[in-house]
């Protein structure tokens, strides 16, 4: 038998040439990008987000995925903020999980859910994907104010991944040079906005008029005007003691998400869309040392199952299922999350898919889904 370096090297080289080949194009593949903040440009409420009608190859040691962004900076069809009668729409809001430039957009996990659904929802159905790599719970928020509520979703789905309990305490997102981002205070259990992102010096703001209203920018900025009456930027648990969520630093990072959570459920409730939480299982939830699968529960899911049942929102357990799927396709040299990239493979995304599509089918109603 092989060494399991050697097994390891040739499933790298074997998912390299299988990505090339995945996303070859005769034609003009676009510019060729090595880093993700080059599918980014400036945003002054965000900090950034996808360049509008991009086209270009994202290369990667694992992976060269052709990258497409439409007139909004989506990869996929260009829906109008109107919805046609009789049609049913979903919003997805995430980070780069769920923005998906690790694989060919028709690996994409939304494509998956959607010929799934084909069998169980008979009118149409629209998937905007809105999320943006490096986007935290807080990034997510004000898009849905700004924007994203705009497109009148039935149903608001967002992927929630570990890395968004730093960065939403966080005024700049380091890794990959992406630069400033918005950044929250709490006062009490009120959110207000300390700061707003500036462009990084190598970074030139773009001019895009109209890419938001103006109207919707003035009322969120205005809705999140800094409190006037004494408070503290630092929450601590009940008594000043550790919380639900532990103390310190932790518990700053779940109190501050969660607030930020409560937020998007009721700015979903008022504009007539669900909330439902997909929790992003972390790379090393599935594979320990020597590729072997675990099977533990999640510290982290578990405190945002307590988030979830505090603000009654609706969470897709999903660890499970993907250990269990982990398993059943190691002996076939497949994986769910690349061997040194962190992001999901295409059978990553193909299981997500599958995950949501079931879980909507069974409760197309309740989600406004079917009739």
């Amino acid at each position: 038998m092989e060494p399991r370096w050697v097994q390891g090297y040739f499933f790298v080289l074997a998912s390299a040439l299988a990505a090339v080949l995945s996303t070859a194009d005769p034609g003009d593949q676009g510019v060729p990008v090595k880093q993700t903040r080059n599918l980014t440009e400036f945003d002054s409420i965000l900090g950034w987000r996808r360049i509008p009608g991009f086209h270009g190859t994202h290369i990667q040691g694992e992976y060269q995925v052709e990258m497409r962004y439409n007139a909004r900076g989506f990869r996929g069809t260009l829906y109008p903020y109107e919805r046609r009668p009789g049609t049913h729409r979903i919003l997805i809001l995430g980070d780069s999980y769920a923005d998906g430039y690790s694989v060919a957009f028709k690996d994409l996990f939304t494509e998956t859910m959607q010929q799934h659904l084909k069998k169980t929802i008979k009118q149409p159905l629209e998937v905007v994907n809105s999320a943006v790599g490096g986007y935290g719970t807080d990034q997510q928020l004000l898009y849905f104010l700004v924007d994203g509520q705009r497109y009148k979703p039935d149903l608001t789905i967002l992927l929630f991944y570990q890395n968004d309990l730093p960065y939403n305490i966080k005024a700049n997102y380091t890794p990959l040079g992406r630069g400033e981002k918005p950044l929250f205070g709490l006062q009490g259990d009120t959110l207000y906005l300390k700061s707003l992102p500036k462009p990084a010096r190598d970074r030139e703001a773009v001019s895009r008029e109209n890419f938001y209203s103006a109207k919707r920018v003035k009322e969120t900025l205005e809705m999140f005007a800094r409190p006037e009456a004494p408070g503290s930027d630092a929450p601590k648990g009940p008594g000043g003691k550790a919380g639900v969520y532990g103390s310190g630093t932790q518990e700053a990072q779940w109190r501050m998400t969660e607030a930020l959570m409560k937020k998007i459920k009721a700015s979903c409730d008022a504009s007539g869309s669900h909330l439902l939480l997909f929790y992003v299982p972390i790379k090393r939830e599935i594979y320990g040392s020597g590729g072997k699968i675990h099977r533990k529960s999640s510290g982290i899911f578990s405190h945002l199952q307590v988030l979830a049942a505090r603000l009654e929102i609706d969470l897709i357990d999903t660890l499970p299922r993907y250990q269990e799927k982990a398993g059943q396709i190691a002996g076939q040299q497949q994986r769910l999350y690349w061997v040194r990239d962190s992001h999901w493979t295409p059978e990553g995304h193909h299981l997500a898919g599958e995950i949501l599509a079931r879980y909507l089918s069974d409760r197309c109603k309740r989600y406004g889904l079917c009739e």
